[in-house]
């Protein structure tokens, strides 16, 4: 298995959380975790599949 560093701009959302005892229930989060889909067949060669915050998940 290969990986890469990916070069995302820090202030970009790339995922949202759902808690419906926050108010408002849906968050964004810079800091996730995220499902790739490698091909090397594809420029780029990465595609984000989902993310999601890492707090989601405990």
């Amino acid at each position: 298995m290969n990986a890469e560093v990916l070069d995302w701009p820090a202030d970009r959302m790339v995922g949202r959380g759902f808690n419906p005892s926050r108010v408002p229930p849906m968050s964004d989060s810079t800091v996730v975790h995220a499902v790739l889909k490698y091909d090397t067949s594809q420029q780029p060669p990465c595609v984000v599949l989902t993310s999601y915050p890492i707090g989601e998940m405990g």
